[in-house]
């Protein structure tokens, strides 16, 4: 050390101090655009861009929540950047862009640089990061740019922002719930997930059970009510306690473990997950304490969906409406031709280009399911790339050639244009991607709900390979979900209008696959090779453009509504919880809107049990049955709440409409625009002509289902050939003899093994006291061995011709249902459906009658 006093030498210069950071606060975000020192491509701001900017700076930072609508080619990325700069210098607090992988965080840093915007690295993990990067932002002195999950954690990097810009705000929701959502794997971690299906066993009944178990996939997800059920709280505690990994488990669990009052456990074959409804990110200081939030989005959509997705109650909204998409030429082949001829449509082009395609799905089964078709149909295989390759850079895939990019669920966030994709494949749906959303979609019949969804990711998705006015990609929409989508009214017409154009168009044009897919194909590739012939197309395409103004069914503050009766379950305030549920109720009166209905109804039922009101809770079940969707699931609910097993809350009931919703059910299985629809039909009955009894118990089995029952078929010793069931506690058991020759008589064996199936469905299906139990003898005849009369008793019968004709009454009544509700929602259809029944006599009730009256002993 120097000495004290010591001389420097002249060699010896001390540091210069470092100036304290002065910034310039403009007036405005476009102000602040004209003072940047900005690169040459940047030398002024787009029509779009001032336009989005002027409105956003009449509101400025006052509106906590705001939602800007930014189509593709309108340059999001730079209004994004200059509001958060702004933001920055205005509040003087450190500002934060997110984005949902890496690889786009790395474009906007790019872009920062080309607008001279003063921008910090915070990519990656805490321990690969640059400390200085981090103190910029901290300190305010430039705008952090990184990950979703980065904010979105329980120890995250950007924290004390007083502004946060979204961007592909949709994109981002499986991020932000999962920060409060447990997801045991079956493939993963199978022991904690068996043992965590063995900890909820108690809370789920035993028809739960055997759908989850018996399922194929994920696609069955069942809802597992922990409420009142203190015992299974419990015994799920003990076991997620005790776990010390993998962290993606053990976090969520902490947020979420002692609000499990706040939380609903949905559980299939592959997956328990654990969450609250609407992430309660009023709770996480990082987001919540901001001063605001911009959600960006290419397609806003329903503002309700950000609001649900982002926890919060208020969004205002902001949109430019000069989108310059490019030209999507969208194909649909499945709606005109078998799975087949699609299947051939697919491969045929991308044998005579194999350079590059993306396929977009809304689950890893599906992506799945449409690479292996692809990959055993064509002669060029290509190379799959996976959404993790691409996380950092998009060049293991835009450097490939003969390459498919595969992605599951991801519908924004991913830039294609030109010659880097031409051809891009979509794969059933979008309407329902979480487990939340299948559940609520096989469950409730939530469609309109999910409507607005399923459109905001099909334009998306449709955005991904044509990112400029220019541009223009071949689009295949297959599976049966998304072909089915085509013949919907209200998402079509709520499409933009050149989408719906271009959608319209390509249907017109997938009639070609009727006849086979060489036309089709031919077109295709004349459509990517030649200029002209695309002219043409698109000549047709802007005749069919037409503006229709969407009808939104639900009330303008729903989204609200609902943030607000989660955040108060999730902070213990029932009272509140019940009081916003029945105000929603009050608002969401549309016909269409009873799935919708019958949910909440469940959902005010907990909010007043939780509150200690039985008759409120008692009334929430009434209202929700009477609603007629998920019937049978509520009475079952109603009965395993603590409060109200017993008669003496007294059970509730909607007997009227017993099958409508499966009769529904199984013409969306069928697909509305299927072909797979009357081949359905048509191999049911000639299923029911054989007398091989495997075959002919397919063929009953499929009447039943397409009668709104529930069928029941197990080979184990005691148990009917085949069972219907109606609803709790209403059976009809058939025992079948269709091999018996045609002057057979029943012998005393084949009645006594009749006889019996009542105790075995009373022991086994039905959970109830004093069951409906009604068992039907199909035979050629009715004759009956002497040595059989004694165990007659109260069997019914019909004959092998009367059942078969049964059989074609029920196939041309579902073929007129179908012909009147095509493009229907449920709530629209379900009166419709029920009168149809009736007409034909085949009501759940007047079908029970039916079979109940022809008495064996009378024959």
């Amino acid at each position: 050390m120097r000495a004290e006093g010591a001389a420097m030498t002249s060699e010896q210069k001390r540091p210069a101090f470092v100036r304290a950071r002065v910034e310039a606060v403009a007036e405005s975000p476009e102000a602040l655009f004209t003072s940047l020192n900005r690169r040459p491509t940047h030398g002024y701001l787009r029509g779009e861009q001032q336009e989005i900017l002027r409105s956003y700076a009449e509101k400025g930072l006052a509106v906590p929540d705001l939602a800007l609508g930014l189509p593709t080619g309108t340059g999001k990325t730079a209004v994004g950047l200059l509001i958060a700069d702004w933001g920055r210098r205005k509040l003087s607090q450190p500002a934060v862009y997110l984005t949902l992988t890496n690889q786009l965080a790395h474009q906007v840093i790019l872009e920062a640089g080309k607008l001279g915007i003063p921008v910090a690295n915070l990519t990656g993990r805490r321990d690969s990061r640059t400390p200085a990067e981090v103190a910029r932002f901290a300190q305010g002195f430039a705008v952090g740019v990184t990950h979703y999950s980065n904010l979105f954690n329980v120890n995250p990097v950007a924290v004390g922002a007083g502004i946060i810009v979204l961007d592909d705000a949709h994109g981002a929701e499986g991020y932000v719930a999962d920060m409060w959502t447990v997801r045991l794997r079956r493939g993963k971690e199978r022991e904690l997930y068996d043992a965590a299906f063995a900890a909820l066993g108690p809370a789920l009944s035993d028809s739960q059970r055997n759908a989850v178990g018996a399922s194929d996939g994920d696609r069955v997800i069942e809802l597992c009510e922990v409420t009142g059920q203190a015992g299974v709280v419990a015994s799920l505690r003990h076991l997620l306690d005790n776990i010390d990994e993998p962290a993606r488990i053990l976090f969520p669990w902490r947020n979420v473990r002692n609000n499990l009052h706040a939380c609903i456990v949905l559980v299939s074959y592959e997956t328990i997950a654990i969450r609250p409804l609407v992430p309660p990110t009023h709770t996480h200081p990082p987001f919540a304490d901001a001063k605001q939030r911009i959600y960006m989005s290419a397609t806003l959509g329903s503002t309700s969906d950000l609001q649900r997705a982002y926890g919060v109650r208020r969004l205002d909204e902001l949109s430019v409406g000069h989108p310059q998409w490019g030209r999507r030429y969208i194909f649909v082949p499945g709606r005109w031709a078998g799975d087949d001829v699609a299947a051939k449509v697919v491969a045929s082009i991308w044998d005579a280009t194999a350079t590059r395609a993306v396929i977009l799905a809304p689950s890893q089964r599906l992506v799945d399911q449409a690479f292996d078709s692809l990959d055993s149909a064509v002669t060029r295989r290509p190379s799959r790339v996976i959404a993790a390759e691409i996380e950092e850079s998009l060049e293991p895939f835009t450097t490939k050639s003969q390459a498919v990019l595969t992605l599951a669920g991801r519908y924004d966030g991913l830039d294609l244009p030109d010659d880097k994709c031409r051809l891009l494949l979509m794969h059933g749906s979008p309407a329902a991607v979480t487990e939340l959303e299948r559940y609520l979609s096989d469950q409730w019949k939530m469609g309109p709900l999910l409507r607005g969804r399923e459109r905001t990711r099909l334009i998306q998705g449709l955005g991904r390979c044509t990112r400029n006015s220019t541009d223009f990609a071949i689009v295949i929409w297959t599976g049966e979900s998304l072909v089915s989508a085509t013949g919907n009214l209200a998402l079509r017409s709520g499409l933009p209008s050149d989408l719906r154009a271009e959608l319209d168009w390509g249907l017109e044009q997938s009639q070609l696959a009727e006849k086979g897919p060489e036309q089709l194909v031919d077109m295709a590739l004349g459509l990517l090779d030649d200029a002209e012939y695309r002219a043409d197309a698109n000549a047709q395409i802007a005749e069919l453009r037409a503006d229709v103004e969407p009808i939104d069914l639900f009330p303008p503050n729903v989204g609200r509504l609902e943030v607000q009766f989660s955040a108060a379950l999730w902070d213990e305030d029932y009272p509140q919880a019940y009081k916003v549920a029945r105000d929603l109720l009050d608002q969401a009166t549309a016909t269409e809107l009873v799935g919708y209905r019958a949910w909440w109804w469940y959902l005010a039922s907990i909010a007043a049990f939780l509150d200690g009101r039985r008759d409120a809770e008692l009334d929430c079940f009434r209202n929700g049955v009477s609603c007629g969707v998920n019937r049978g699931r509520l009475v079952q609910l109603q009965r395993r709440r603590p409060s109200s097993v017993g008669d003496e809350q007294g059970d509730v009931d909607a007997s009227e409409w017993v099958g409508v919703e499966g009769v529904w059910d199984r013409l969306v299985s069928l697909g509305w625009n299927s072909l797979r629809f009357g081949k359905h039909l048509n191999e049911t009955l000639a299923l029911l002509g054989q007398t091989e009894h495997k075959q002919f118990h397919e063929g009953l089995g499929n009447v039943g289902s397409l009668l709104g029952a529930e069928v029941i078929r197990v080979s184990t010793p005691a148990a009917p050939d085949v069972v219907w069931s109606f609803g709790p506690g209403r059976f009809i058991a058939f025992e079948a003899k269709s091999e018996k020759l045609a002057g057979s008589e029943l012998s005393s064996s084949d009645l006594r093994e009749a006889r019996g199936h009542r105790d075995w469905i009373a022991a086994k299906l039905a959970h109830v006291s004093d069951p409906a139990i009604v068992t039907v003898v199909l035979a050629p005849n009715p004759k009956v061995d002497a040595t059989a009369a004694p165990f007659v008793g109260d069997l019914l019968y019909m004959s092998l011709d009367d059942i078969r004709q049964f059989g074609i009454s029920v196939t041309e009544a579902i073929r007129d249902i179908r012909a009147e509700c095509s493009g229907m929602e449920f709530g629209q259809a379900r009166d419709t459906v029920l009168l149809v029944l009736r007409n034909n006599g085949l009501s759940a009730e007047q079908v029970i009658s039916r079979f109940s009256a022809a008495r064996l002993a009378d024959r």
